[in-house]
């Protein structure tokens, strides 16, 4: 328990230094978007997500041709579970991006599952997969497929995931590091397939 809390005062004291330092940056130009855009982060960290909204929406009028911006504030949008003009945003910093699009990509798994897209949450799963073989991508797929019905391939993904992850025993541990704006997918998902 005492490496939990020491982990817990390091997360802490980083999450402080992030915005003592996203505050210098905003500080010395409030008028650079990828300054502002780190400054909104932080208080994303801190959970204020009125002013981590203001901020994303102010990066972007500084200029609405920055792609950071637009994917940032497609980010705090999903705070206020706007997934639909969050998609618009993370598309629109795709399309001034192109070539840096894998890095606004990596989140349409998690947002199409938040916005109960199976189909898509499952595509761009699938995608990503690919290009980087994460673990976590087993575990969506599994509970994309309990989703979509299919609960035979839902126990293969969650197999592989549980053989890459063997710490993860139980849907509280899955929990812990579900990320949160899909965790009610995920874990409805995960349901299914324990209760077949």
């Amino acid at each position: 328990m005492n490496g939990d809390s020491d982990k817990q005062a390091k997360r802490a004291d980083n999450e402080a230094k992030l915005h003592k330092f996203a505050k210098i940056a905003y500080d010395l130009d409030g008028e650079n978007p990828d300054a502002v855009i780190v400054y909104s982060r932080s208080f994303n960290i801190k959970r204020d997500y009125d002013k981590r909204m203001e901020l994303a929406k102010k990066a972007v009028e500084l200029n609405p041709n920055h792609a950071g911006a637009n994917f940032d504030y497609g980010l705090a949008l999903c705070n206020e579970k706007n997934f639909v003009e969050a998609e618009q945003y993370i598309e629109k910093a795709i399309g001034l991006d192109p070539i840096g699009s894998r890095r606004y990509e990596g989140f349409f798994p998690m947002l199409y599952m938040a916005m109960q897209n199976s189909k898509q949450a499952m595509l761009w799963s699938n995608l990503i997969y690919e290009r980087n073989q994460h673990s976590r991508y087993d575990g969506f797929r599994a509970a994309i497929c309990a989703h979509l019905g299919d609960l035979k391939l839902a126990k293969e993904f969650l197999a592989i995931f549980k053989s890459k992850r063997p710490e993860i025993c139980s849907l509280d541990d899955y929990k812990k590091i579900s990320p949160s704006i899909c965790e009610k997918y995920l874990i409805d998902g995960l349901e299914k397939i324990k209760n077949n």
